[in-house]
């Protein structure tokens, strides 16, 4: 019996699509409740901010962990080095921003899990397509 030696763990490639309806759909979202909406007390603006950041993250989510249409050893290394490059720039991020808050400021101000983990999937897409690019 042959071992299967590719990744697991990858969506099929229609799941690109998917993440990147659910991602417009949630600052579609931002942008008519910032429009038409009339004021909201602050526990209903913190939940709506919340839940609309999830489904942000989520379709970028869906974005990353597709396949791309041919998936070879090249696209794994590739996408290993942008999540190795992502994880590195989210480090340094943690690490540098809460110093520069209180150079600058006189403050320290704590990244939120949320700002953190789309800050990664945003650096991974864009690493991870400028890698293909010069490939």
């Amino acid at each position: 019996m042959e071992k299967n030696n590719k990744p697991r763990g990858f969506l099929p490639n229609y799941f690109k699509w998917v993440g990147c309806v659910i991602s417009l759909i949630a600052i579609a979202f931002v942008v008519i409740i910032k429009t038409f909406a009339t004021e909201f007390n602050p526990v209903a603006k913190d939940w709506i901010k919340s839940v609309d950041t999830s489904f942000f993250i989520l379709g970028l989510l869906f974005v990353v962990l597709s396949k791309d249409k041919i998936e070879d050893e090249r696209t794994y290394l590739l996408k290993l080095e942008a999540m190795r490059f992502a994880f590195m720039a989210a480090a340094l991020s943690v690490i540098i921003r809460p110093l520069t808050n209180l150079i600058f400021d006189g403050s320290i101000i704590n990244i939120q899990s949320q700002e953190l983990i789309t800050s990664m999937l945003f650096v991974y897409i864009i690493y991870y397509r400028a890698l293909k690019k010069s490939r």
